[in-house]
C-alpha cells in the first residue's frame, strides 16, 4: 500500500501526467524515492506519449491497465501502423512492463524522419479550465500526441517544454500557469491536422480496424481518380494535390511538422504497404482523402476500381493496335483498354502508327535529333531543353526505338564504373597507408557500387587486410571488486547514481552493467539511500 495521497485519474489525462500528479502530491521531495515506490526502481524516465510501466501506474491509480494504455498514451496510433499482430502485442507488453526498446518497437526507428526532441505540450485556455474544474492543471493525452500542435477546442497553438534526458521528463513537473507564454493562432491546416490526429486516437480507443491500411488507401485513391485501372499510382497529380492541400504546414521558416514530409515520397510505400511507417505519414494521406477517421474506415469495397487480369504481352499489343485503327483519341483508347496514354503512345510510335502531337513541333528532323542525342547518352532534361519539347515527348521517342533504353542504361553503367573507379584510385594515391575500413568510410558510395558491380577489380586495388588484434576477455568479477573499492571512498558524492558514475569517470556504467556488476550496483544504491537520509531536501 502506498504511503502517499493517491490522486484520482482524470479522464483524458496522460499516464505521464498521473505519475507527475502523484509525485507532486506525495510526501516525498525525492523523485527517485517516489519512482521506487511506484515502479520498484529508483531511476525511471517516462516518455510523454510512449511511457512504460503502464500496468504498475494503472494499479496505483485504480484503473484498468488496458484502459490507461489506450486512453492515456499514444499506443493506439503506433499500433495501427504496425504490420502484424505480433508486433502490436510486443509493443503493448513493453509499455505495460518496463518499457525497454519502445522507440524501435513502435516503428519510429524505421521512419527516417527528423522528429526532433520530445516535448510536453499544453494549452493555456485548457489549463485555466482544468484548474477551475478539477483544482489543478494536467497534461492532456491528446496534446502529447506527435503532430498535434494546436488545441482543437480553443483553436490556440500549444505551448511546449523540452523533455529530454535530464530535462523536464525526469523532474515530473505539471503545467504551471506562471510560465510566461504568448498565445497564438495556428494555421487552418495545422488545426485540421491536429483535429484529425485527435479524432483518430479517440476512434482507435474504441474501434479496431480489421482491414489493412494499404487496401483502404487503394479504395480511396481509386475512387478519387489517383489510381489507374491496373492499380498503379498516378503520382504526379496526387503529389501536386497533396502539396496544395498541406502547403500551410510548411509555410514558415520553421515548419510545423518535419520538413521531410513535404516531398510526399512516402505515399507510394503507404499505398503498397511495403513496411511500417510513422503514423504521422499515414495521417497526412488519411486526412487528404477523407474528412474524418470514421469516414476513412467505412469506405465500401465496391468503390475500388477493377484491375484487369494479366494478359499475354503480344495479345495486349494486338488489341491496342486494333483500337488505334479506330477513329478514337488515345485517351478514349486508354479508357477502353485500361492502359495508360503513355503506354499506348509508345506502342503506336513503335509500330509506325501516326500520332497527332498536341503542339506540332516534333518534326521528323527533331525526332532524329532527339534519337541521336539519346544514343550518345545525353540526359532527357538536356535533350528536352535543347529541342524545346517536354521530357515526356523525349521519353516517348526513346521508348519507340527498340533497344535504345537498354543501350542508355549500359552507357550509364559504364559512366558510373569510370567515375567510381577514378574516385577510389584518387583516394588510394593520396592515402597510401589507409586501411580497408578507412577506405570504405571515406569512399562509401564508390566502394558500395564497386562491391556490387565490380568486386574483382575492387579487391585488386585494396590493400591487404590487416591482421586482427587479440583482445583478452574482460574479467567482470575483478572489475566489480575494483569498483567496490572506489565506491567506498565516494560516499560523500552519492547524491545520485549519475553523480557516482561521473565521479568514477564511467557514465551510465552502474545502471547499464548492473547484471555484471552486482556488488558495485548494490553498494551504489545503498550509498545513495544513505546520502538521501543524511541530507533531506527542505
Amino acid at each position: 500500500m502506498l504511503g502517499s495521497v493517491i490522486p484520482a485519474y482524470i479522464p483524458g489525462e496522460s499516464a505521464y501526467s498521473w505519475v507527475s500528479q502523484y509525485f507532486v502530491q506525495s510526501a516525498y521531495s525525492d523523485r527517485n524515492r517516489v519512482c521506487d515506490r511506484l515502479f520498484h526502481h529508483p531511476a525511471i524516465r517516462l516518455h510523454p506519449s510512449l511511457p512504460g510501466h503502464i500496468e504498475a501506474t494503472a494499479q496505483a491509480a485504480g484503473v484498468d491497465p488496458q484502459y490507461l494504455l489506450h486512453h492515456g498514451t499514444g499506443f493506439p496510433l503506433y499500433a495501427l501502423t504496425l504490420r502484424d499482430k505480433l508486433q502490436v502485442d510486443t509493443l503493448a507488453s513493453a509499455m505495460l512492463g518496463e518499457g525497454q526498446g519502445l522507440m524501435a518497437l513502435s516503428g519510429q526507428a524505421a521512419s527516417k524522419l527528423a522528429f526532433g526532441g520530445v516535448c510536453l505540450k499544453w494549452c493555456p485556455a485548457c489549463l485555466r479550465e482544468d484548474e477551475q474544474d478539477v483544482g489543478c492543471g494536467y497534461w492532456h493525452t491528446a496534446h502529447q500526441l506527435y503532430g498535434v500542435t494546436a488545441c482543437t477546442k480553443h483553436a490556440l497553438r500549444l505551448q511546449t517544454l523540452a523533455a529530454s534526458a535530464g530535462g523536464i521528463d525526469r523532474q515530473l513537473l505539471l503545467p504551471d500557469p506562471e510560465i510566461p507564454c504568448e498565445p497564438s493562432r495556428p494555421y487552418e491546416q495545422e488545426i485540421n491536422l491536429s483535429t484529425y490526429i485527435t479524432a483518430l486516437h479517440r476512434y482507435l480507443c474504441v474501434q479496431s480496424p480489421t482491414e489493412s491500411l494499404a487496401e483502404l488507401y487503394q479504395r480511396w485513391l481509386g475512387q478519387q481518380g489517383y489510381l489507374t485501372a491496373r492499380g498503379h499510382l498516378r503520382s504526379q497529380p496526387l503529389l501536386q494535390a497533396m502539396t496544395e492541400f498541406w502547403q500551410g504546414l510548411f509555410a514558415d521558416i520553421t515548419p510545423i511538422v518535419p520538413p521531410g514530409l513535404a516531398n510526399y515520397r512516402y505515399v507510394s510505400g503507404l499505398v503498397h504497404g511495403d513496411r511500417s511507417h510513422h503514423y504521422l505519414k499515414h495521417v497526412m494521406l488519411m486526412a487528404f482523402v477523407s474528412r474524418s477517421p470514421a469516414e476513412f474506415f467505412s469506405i465500401e469495397v465496391q468503390q475500388v476500381l477493377p484491375v484487369p487480369p494479366a494478359r499475354d504481352a503480344q495479345a495486349v499489343e494486338r488489341a491496342v493496335l486494333r483500337w488505334l485503327a479506330e477513329p478514337l483519341s488515345m485517351r478514349q483508347v486508354a479508357r477502353q483498354t485500361g492502359y495508360s496514354v503513355g503506354y499506348i503512345k509508345q506502342l503506336a510510335l513503335r509500330h509506325n502508327h501516326p500520332v497527332e502531337h498536341r503542339a506540332q513541333r516534333i518534326t521528323a528532323a527533331v525526332a532524329r535529333g532527339i534519337w541521336r542525342q539519346a544514343f550518345m547518352g545525353v540526359s532527357r532534361q538536356q535533350i528536352a531543353h535543347y529541342h524545346g519539347v517536354s521530357v515526356g515527348a523525349v521519353e516517348a521517342i526513346i521508348q519507340s526505338h527498340q533497344g535504345l533504353s537498354d543501350w542508355r542504361r549500359h552507357l550509364g553503367s559504364v559512366r558510373k564504373l569510370r567515375e567510381h573507379r577514378d574516385t577510389l584510385t584518387t583516394y588510394l594515391a593520396q592515402h597510401v597507408d589507409a586501411s580497408r575500413g578507412g577506405i570504405e568510410q571515406a569512399c562509401r558510395t564508390a566502394f558500395s557500387w564497386l562491391y556490387r558491380h565490380d568486386r574483382s577489380w575492387l579487391y585488386q586495388q585494396l590493400p591487404a587486410p590487416k591482421q586482427s588484434v587479440y583482445h583478452p576477455s574482460v574479467d567482470w568479477a575483478q572489475r566489480d571488486r575494483a569498483l567496490v573499492a572506489q565506491l567506498e571512498q565516494l560516499d560523500g558524492e552519492a547524491r545520485s547514481l549519475s553523480a557516482l558514475e561521473r565521479a568514477l569517470g564511467r557514465p551510465d556504467w552502474l545502471r547499464k552493467y548492473k547484471a555484471r556488476l552486482p556488488l558495485s550496483y548494490a553498494l551504489a544504491v545503498r550509498l545513495v539511500a544513505a546520502y538521501a537520509a543524511q541530507h533531506p531536501k527542505p
